[in-house]
């Protein structure tokens, strides 16, 4: 009887310590799935070893992202409890007694963040590779729906926020500064409640890996300890003025000394870099959307806190 003594040790040891158990069960997923695979770049790995923290679901500072990032942003318990489905919420004494976020954040190969860095314009064939088959809706998916039916094994509910359907995001409501959202969920906000990282100066996130990650994050019911937070700032410029190059960086001046501008960011993502790759003859098509990665690579803070 293999398998079922197998269940069982993973129930002990999930039992003994659901954080650990968690965040090994993420970095190991990470570093032997076959999806963590660049075939088109002689199968490198989109990503490398993962960041996670955690925060209690129920804390003041989610409720706070009401009045200091969107008014319509969504509440841990909130998405938990409408996910979960019907009839387990009906069942005789069904109750959440502990609500967590998990934030992680997949470190970039260094090899993407070298080609991007070596761009005058952005959108090297490697990055956009990786934001095709490796961002939201490639491997880092993979991740999130891996551990939501990992803890559904184990006996729990998880959800993860953005792919939910009560995910919203209107770019046409976007704001000139990025510590405001257009979505009612943030993943950098998030990372930041969950002690992931600080912010830089543009408006990106600066973990212990530095600021080349994706970010992802699940709500679930079980108790976890929170990550202490970062006792100083983890961006150059917010800790004693001396950098800047994210500034440098940017082609189309999104970043300023008051951060970064999200409608300026959006505008040469989506307009000017794609003129730029016409006339180079790198992208045919209009229904293509490149990826600019320049002010996250080729500053201080790409693979490490400064």
């Amino acid at each position: 009887m293999r398998y079922p003594s197998r269940k069982a040790n993973n129930q002990v040891l999930f039992n003994s310590n659901p954080a650990s158990y968690i965040q090994k069960a993420i970095v190991d997923y990470v570093e032997t799935s076959p999806l963590n695979c660049m075939m088109a770049f002689e199968n490198k790995p989109f990503f490398g070893e993962p960041v996670i923290a955690f925060a209690d679901g129920d804390s003041t500072v989610f409720q706070d992202f009401k009045k200091t990032v969107s008014e319509s942003h969504l509440l841990p318990r909130e998405i938990l409890e409408k996910q979960i489905p019907i009839p387990f919420r009906r069942r005789p004494g069904f109750e959440i007694k502990h609500v967590s976020v998990i934030s992680g954040a997949l470190p970039i190969n260094p090899e993407i963040i070298q080609s991007e860095a070596n761009s005058k314009y952005g959108c090297t064939l490697i990055h956009n590779y990786m934001g095709w088959r490796g961002g939201h809706w490639g491997f880092l998916k993979n991740v999130c729906d891996y551990v939501e039916v990992l803890l559904y094994i184990l006996g729990q509910h998880a959800t993860t926020p953005f792919f939910s359907p009560l995910f919203r995001s209107e770019p046409q409501k976007m704001a000139d500064n990025c510590r405001k959202t257009v979505s009612n969920w943030s993943e950098r906000h998030i990372a930041e409640a969950c002690g992931l990282g600080t912010f830089g100066l543009n408006g990106m996130i600066i973990t212990e890996k530095g600021v080349a990650v994706n970010l992802f994050s699940i709500v679930c019911d079980v108790e976890l300890p929170p990550t202490p937070k970062p006792t100083q700032q983890n961006c150059l410029y917010y800790r004693n003025g001396s950098c800047g190059k994210c500034m440098e960086r940017c082609q189309n001046s999104a970043i300023s000394h008051e951060g970064r501008n999200p409608r300026k960011c959006h505008e040469y993502a989506t307009k000017n870099l794609p003129e730029i790759l016409k006339k180079k003859g790198q992208l045919e098509g209009s229904d293509v959307f490149p990826s600019c990665g320049l002010c996250m690579t080729g500053v201080p803070c790409s693979d490490r806190i400064p």
